[in-house]
């Protein structure tokens, strides 16, 4: 079935198969520029975005960093003379150096513009000023017992960026997060300690940098200090925490610098960017599902779609007028030559145009006529020819083995031994009554081998006690169908090159056998065999095929096998020099019907 529909398709009119493939040819470069734009246009969109998120934390880290250096660069003039002042005297610092203490933080508080909540001042006594916005009080709290006091820098005394902090403050037992530097505190040209200032930012800054950064729903973005400590967070939960790869990205494994890739967060794709300053080593990082950037891009699809569809509907319809257009006239052309018969064509002279088309229909015409002139003469001469090949396939016997035959018996009758030549007699004649009988090429395998018991029985009388003959047939394929006269010079081939050169004996085996739907024949001897270049020249004679004089032997076996089976049909031939020849044979394996051989 598959294959009628192959056909099918192939006898379509030249219109439509032109139609469809210049429609195909239209469609597909329409679709595949459509396709390969949009590729295109999204690909150079998403690098675009790669380079463009990492820009943007770029700056935030920027921002960040001024903001830090804010923090840590504002110390006011009068800091080191109310150190000198509250180191003066043991105990409780007084009313005049609280004040004093105040007039400082007020200082900061206007120097950074809103961003100070609070300051914790430690003296080197043992007592901390704790001011907030609603107030100030003194605690007997000394900086030796903060978590801080180990990473404080004595030698150059340059300040600690602690990050995200939780602190406690009044009326919010809970406590809140601020942004906290530790800057310790010596008089001029002194290196001891001479106390300890704690500066507690707001996260307003922070807040306000970050929120200016608006990339769609479902952003995360986070700023990690140096010890990638998450100082800020879109989360506030994670105030404070350490950096871990669960939150979906591995920093340890990155350098400095910035870099975009894509990642997968609770099966959702995410566009992650992070910026990492080489100079003090914080980094901020952004997630950004895809889904925020391709919104537009859908859109851009749907209408590249809808255009790439409205061009295929009119390449199919401009196809389909150029196809019609240019098989117009081969379309009458094609009319003229089903309606035209060799004997009318000579009636059929109508006006042509001499174009491309018409010159077509002057040679068609004109290889009509030499068609009709040589045909009666072609078939003729062919119907011929393949009876005389048939006649010929049908390989007649040698005369040299008439001659051989007729001696033998002339010397059996001198002999007296007239029983055995008159068997002899009788096998010759049903040998040649069965050869010059042909009405059919084919006949079953149990007659053919009635004509090769009677064969082996007159070669027998020949060689005597020199020919040892075994036939194996199987039971099965009697009535199976085998070419006439097909063994017979096989078996003569045998008999005339497979002597053994030590005793002169001759072993014959044949062998017929049904197997997967095919007769396989085996026919074999123990002769001398033959070299292999010998019988690839045998093999490539095969292939080369036989002429009239060449009617005997392998050749004429080869080409009668593929006359009647074509690929259907093997010989195969094996053979070693000094160990003998098999030749096989496999036909298809087909039942005798006596109505198809009547």
């Amino acid at each position: 079935m598959r294959k009628l529909s192959r056909l099918k398709y192939r006898n379509w009119p030249i219109f439509y198969k032109m139609a469809i493939v210049f429609s195909l040819l239209s469609t597909s470069l329409i679709l595949s520029t459509g396709f390969l734009s949009y590729v295109i246009y999204r690909n150079s969109l998403e690098n675009q975005i790669g380079e463009f998120v990492p820009q943007v934390l770029s700056q935030v880290n920027h921002q960040v960093e001024n903001y830090l250096d804010d923090l840590k660069s504002t110390w006011p003039d009068n800091l080191e003379q109310a150190l000198k002042e509250i180191n003066l005297k043991e105990g409780l610092p007084s009313l005049e150096k609280t004040l004093m203490i105040r007039d400082i933080i007020d200082t900061l508080k206007l120097q950074l513009k809103g961003s100070l909540y609070g300051v914790t001042f430690y003296t080197d006594q043992g007592y901390a000023y704790v001011n907030e916005q609603s107030g100030g009080v003194w605690k007997n709290v000394s900086y030796v017992n903060q978590p801080w006091y180990s990473q404080l820098d004595l030698v150059d005394f340059s300040p600690i960026v602690l990050g995200t902090v939780h602190q406690q403050i009044v009326n919010n037992s809970n406590g809140t997060f601020f942004f906290s530097i530790v800057q310790p505190l010596r008089l001029t040209g002194t290196k001891n300690l001479a106390g300890v200032m704690q500066i507690f930012g707001t996260m307003e800054p922070l807040n306000t940098i970050m929120n200016g950064i608006d990339l769609g729903p479902d952003s995360r973005f986070y700023i990690l200090d140096n010890d990638n400590k998450i100082v800020y967070s879109t989360f506030s939960s994670q105030f404070g925490k350490y950096w871990s790869p669960t939150f979906g990205f591995d920093i340890s494994k990155q350098v400095p610098g910035a870099h975009s890739d894509t990642v997968m967060l609770n099966n959702k794709k995410y566009m992650l960017s992070y910026n990492w300053s080489s100079g003090t080593n914080w980094k901020v990082i952004g997630f950004v599902p895809m889904d925020n950037f391709s919104k537009g891009i859908s859109r851009i699809a749907l209408w590249t779609g809808i255009w790439g569809v409205i061009g295929v509907v009119i390449a199919i319809l401009l196809s389909s007028l150029l196809a019609y257009g240019f098989t117009q006239r081969l379309k009458q052309l094609s009319k003229q030559i089903r309606s035209t018969q060799l004997d009318e064509l000579e009636q059929k002279q109508e006006a042509l145009q001499y174009d491309e088309i018409g010159y077509l229909s002057v040679s068609f015409r004109s290889m009509i006529n030499r068609i009709r002139n040589l045909v009666d003469e072609v078939l003729k001469s062919k119907i011929l020819k393949q009876e005389a090949e048939i006649k010929a396939l049908h390989s007649q016997i040698n005369p040299h083995f008439l001659y051989n035959v007729l001696e033998s018996i002339r010397m059996t009758v001198k002999k007296g031994e007239h029983a055995a030549a008159e068997a002899a007699l009788v096998s010759l004649g049903q040998l040649y009554r069965y050869q010059t009988n042909q009405e059919n090429d084919l006949v079953t395998i149990g007659k053919e081998m009635e004509f090769i018991e009677q064969y082996l029985h007159i070669q027998q009388f020949r060689f005597g006690d020199l020919l040892e003959a075994q036939v194996d047939v199987a039971s099965d394929v009697h009535n199976f169908l085998f070419p006439r006269m097909i063994l017979q010079p096989l078996i003569e081939n045998v008999l005339k090159h497979g002597q053994s050169q030590f005793d002169m004996f001759i072993q014959l085996l044949v062998r017929i056998r049904c197997e997967q739907e095919s007769i396989l024949v085996d026919i074999a001897d123990e002769g001398d065999g033959m070299s292999v270049v010998r019988l690839q020249e045998v093999l490539d004679g095969l292939e080369q095929g036989v002429t009239v004089d060449q009617r005997f032997g392998l050749a004429n076996v080869y080409q009668r096998i593929k006359n009647l089976y074509g690929e259907r049909g093997i010989m195969h031939i094996e053979s070693e020099e000094g160990a003998g020849t098999i030749i096989q044979i496999r036909i298809p394996a087909e039942h005798y019907t006596k109505a198809a051989h009547i």
